[in-house]
């Protein structure tokens, strides 16, 4: 048999074997591989619940803060019904509150200072803020009736 002869019939056998249906390890490695593609597909697109935590641990009308970061800890809620507005409302004085959420229909105002004194760091943050490192220990609120 010639080199041509031997070159050519090697080059058919190649394009039989590139033709031929995927073999059971093949397609089972696809299926494998599209269910984890899907698998990391929901979990990127899904929002972080931690177990045993609901979604948001704060009830409607309520400003939560915590004493540890992550909204863990030692907690303290105050509710809009029962809060004077406008009015600096100390937090206990046990908890200095490291994360909080401001789930109150109104804007907050964070203070650093137990009698809300500007001196100190504040910021005042929208409804539906939630803040799960606070940037300085909060002692204090206002909640605004605007």
């Amino acid at each position: 048999m010639s080199t041509c002869a031997t070159n050519q019939e090697t080059t058919r056998r190649a394009a039989i074997r590139s033709h031929r249906s995927p073999g059971p390890a093949t397609g089972l490695r696809q299926l494998l591989t599209a269910l984890v593609l899907a698998l990391a597909a929901v979990l990127i697109s899904s929002p972080t619940v931690h177990a045993g935590q609901p979604e948001n641990p704060c009830p409607a009308q309520t400003f939560c803060a915590w004493s540890g970061t992550g909204h863990v800890g030692r907690s303290h809620h105050a509710e809009v019904p029962g809060t004077v507005l406008e009015r600096c409302v100390a937090l206990p004085k046990e908890l200095e509150a490291q994360s909080f959420i401001n789930n109150t229909g109104r804007p907050v105002t964070v203070y650093q200072d137990p009698t809300c004194a500007t001196e100190a760091e504040f910021a005042t943050f929208p409804t539906g803020s939630h803040v799960p490192e606070a940037a300085y220990v909060a002692r204090a609120i206002q909640i605004w009736t605007h």
